[in-house]
C-alpha cells in the first residue's frame, strides 16, 4: 500500500477563468506595436509568461511547503527611443476571495491592487471596460528618478498593455498586434 500522508497541500488556491484573463492576453515573443501622438512608433516583446495554476493537490518537495498560491508573471520590454523600458504584470490568488495584481512599467509600479478595481479607458476610439490605470494615486516611482518618467499606463484585462504616458505629456496608445 501506497501512503501519500503529508504529500497534500494544506492550502491550495486556484484561479478563475476571469483571473486567468489578466495573464493571458499574451504569448512569450509576441510583439506589440505602440503609436504616439506625435506618429512616433514603440515596440513592446513579450519575454516571459509563466502561470501556474495547477489543480493537482500532491506535491514532491523537502522543503515541507504546505502551501500552494496559484498566480503567474508578464515580463515585457518596450524599445522606446533606444531605451528598453522593463516592465511586468504580477498576479497572485491569495484566498479563495482574494485576487491581487502588481504592475510596473520602467519605474513605476503599483500597490498591490484587486483584480476586480477595473474602469473604462477609452484608447483609439474604443472603451476597454477591464482596465486597470496606474497613475500617482496608486503606484510610485522607484528611485533614481529622473527626467521624462513614466506618469500613467492602462492595463488591459482582455488587451494587455493599451496605453502609456511620459511626464513630458508624450502618449503612446495600442497600434497593432504581431503575434
Amino acid at each position: 500500500m501506497i501512503s501519500f500522508e503529508g504529500c497534500m497541500y494544506e492550502d491550495m488556491t486556484h484561479m478563475s477563468s476571469d483571473e486567468l484573463a489578466w495573464l493571458s492576453s499574451y504569448k512569450e515573443g509576441d510583439m506589440i506595436f505602440y503609436k504616439s501622438h506625435n506618429n512616433a512608433f514603440d515596440t513592446l516583446f513579450i519575454s516571459l509568461v509563466d502561470i501556474d495554476n495547477s489543480r493537482f493537490p500532491l506535491y514532491i518537495s523537502e522543503s515541507g511547503v504546505l502551501k500552494y498560491k496559484a498566480g503567474g508573471i508578464v515580463n515585457y520590454i518596450i524599445f522606446h527611443h533606444g531605451q528598453r523600458l522593463g516592465g511586468s504584470l504580477m498576479a497572485a490568488k491569495e484566498d479563495d476571495s482574494i485576487f491581487i495584481l502588481c504592475l510596473n512599467l520602467d519605474r513605476r509600479y503599483s500597490n498591490r491592487l484587486r483584480g476586480t478595481d477595473t474602469c473604462d479607458f477609452i484608447t483609439n476610439g474604443e472603451c476597454c471596460s477591464d482596465c486597470i490605470i496606474i497613475n500617482d494615486k496608486n503606484s510610485k516611482l522607484s528611485p533614481p528618478i529622473e527626467k521624462n518618467m513614466i506618469k500613467s499606463f492602462a492595463w488591459s484585462k482582455s488587451k494587455g498593455l493599451v496605453y502609456y504616458q511620459f511626464e513630458d505629456g508624450t502618449t503612446y496608445q495600442l497600434y497593432s498586434r504581431n503575434p
